[in-house]
């Protein structure tokens, strides 16, 4: 098995190729230095299956810390959004309420001209009877003004 196995690291090697000769060194020197080279590889196995662990843990880390940016960036936009509807609604309200300041201020208007220029007087003797205050609006007092 020895003769097999220097044949096949001849026919592989190339020119003074030093990863072919170190196993062709420990074959000729007998067994011993193969088992040096089998335990040199299992440690550097070892090694290799613990940096591996230790580059994984460092590409999950690495891969949470990228995600955070693009996870900040959709909750920002969809804040921007709910402020933006929010921003709309209440552009919509102030326009609603001042359509119900321009009908309020022309029911005012009707009123005070059909009432004309009441004094005091004539205000506290409107505000006591029955009917009346029912037909005014409360807001064209000029004492409200």
């Amino acid at each position: 098995m020895t003769a097999k196995a220097l044949n096949v690291l001849r026919t592989l090697r190339k020119g003074n190729d030093p990863c072919v000769d170190f196993p062709e060194v420990a074959l000729r020197g007998g067994k011993a230095g193969f088992e040096k080279i089998i335990k040199l590889i299992d440690e550097l196995v070892v090694q290799l299956k613990t940096g591996e662990k230790e580059d994984d843990a460092k590409k999950d880390s690495c891969d949470t810390e990228f995600d955070k940016p693009e996870d900040m960036a959709k909750v920002l936009a969809n804040e921007v959004s709910d402020l933006e509807t929010a921003l709309s609604d209440e552009e919509e309200s102030i326009s609603n309420l001042k359509a119900e300041i321009e009908v309020l201020q022309s029911l005012r208007a009707a009123c005070s001209s059909r009432t004309g220029n009441l004094d005091q007087t004539h205000w506290s003797w409107l505000s006591s009877t029955k009917g009346c205050c029912r037909l005014m609006c409360r807001r064209t007092s000029p004492r409200r003004k």
